[in-house]
């Protein structure tokens, strides 16, 4: 689990520099949240703290997973040339995000 906590620190650093137009998938409060439930999965915590943490994190993963699912929705609304220009502007990290989010709460789950 301290592999994926440490891939999500590495994004969560770049992420100010990612975020781009006037649509922020993260807020500054839900950024907050992440570095909070981190430093409370890294420092072997009671069950009761570490399934709370994982709470927030699911709470925040599964808001992404919309913000990537309307992304896409519209991206397929494209075509062509448009379909190309879109494509490029996919935030990747934010995927990445969501997927050692999806990691780190399967672990959460079995060892807590």
């Amino acid at each position: 689990m301290l592999s994926w906590i440490v891939v999500l620190e590495g994004l969560i650093v770049e992420l100010p520099t990612q975020q781009q137009g006037n649509t922020q998938p993260l807020t500054h409060l839900e950024l907050q949240a992440i570095r909070s439930s981190i430093f409370i999965l890294k420092h072997k915590p009671a069950p009761a703290d570490a399934k709370a943490a994982a709470s927030t994190l699911k709470k925040i993963k599964e808001r992404l997973g919309t913000y990537l699912d309307n992304f896409f929705l519209e991206l397929s609304k494209s075509a062509g040339e448009e379909a190309g220009k879109r494509i490029v502007q996919l935030p990747f990290w934010l995927l990445s995000v969501w997927y050692v989010l999806e990691h780190i709460l399967k672990l959460v789950a079995t060892i807590f």
